[in-house]
């Protein structure tokens, strides 16, 4: 079975303290809460997973996808993170907020 990167599931682990989670995209809503602990464990165990690894540290993905009529169009994603133009740096997430303000969770070697 896969592992899940689902935030929901993880904050189940008894090493998480602090997590509540109203919605799954991270953007704030009342309630909302997690400790830089919390934060800590659940990017230890999402890197264990080489998808999320790969995803975190991509800087740009380019992909066809199919519409309904059949017809192709190729999508490209590019990431706002520029920490990974940093040799070492391996990725995981940057952001802001107004309710948290700038946020780093970030690996390297």
């Amino acid at each position: 079975m896969p592992q899940t990167l689902c935030p929901f599931a993880l904050a189940a682990k008894p090493n998480m303290t602090s997590p509540r989670y109203h919605n799954q995209n991270g953007l704030p809503e009342k309630g909302h809460a997690s400790s830089a602990r919390d934060l800590i464990t659940l990017t230890t165990v999402a890197l264990q997973n080489q998808v999320f690894r790969e995803c975190v540290a991509c800087r740009k993905h380019e992909t066809q996808v199919l519409a309904r009529d059949g017809s192709k169009r190729t999508v490209v994603w590019k990431t706002t993170n520029r920490l990974l133009a940093i040799a070492g740096y391996s990725g995981v997430k940057t952001g802001y907020t107004k309710a948290a303000g700038s946020c780093l969770i970030s690996t390297g070697q």
